[in-house]
């Protein structure tokens, strides 16, 4: 098997805020709540170089590990 990568620039907001809704679940269940703070519409939203659906699966990881060790 082979990973492909598809590298360019991604706006980090934006994929913040299509993985939170996919948390949200874990965090009611547990009585947890996550607080963020994210550009708004007209400020400028950080950019990085990156495989979009790989940074998402990444950060997706990175909040349910962290939801799944979080004492309620």
């Amino acid at each position: 098997g082979r990973v492909e990568y598809d590298v360019r620039a991604v706006d980090v907001a934006e994929v913040v805020r299509d993985v939170l809704p996919l948390v949200e679940p874990q965090l009611l269940a547990k009585g947890l709540t996550l607080a963020t703070e994210l550009p708004t519409a007209d400020e400028p939203s950080p950019l990085v170089w990156a495989d979009r659906e790989k940074l998402a699966q990444v950060l997706l990881n990175l909040l349910a590990n962290a939801v799944k060790f979080t004492p309620a």
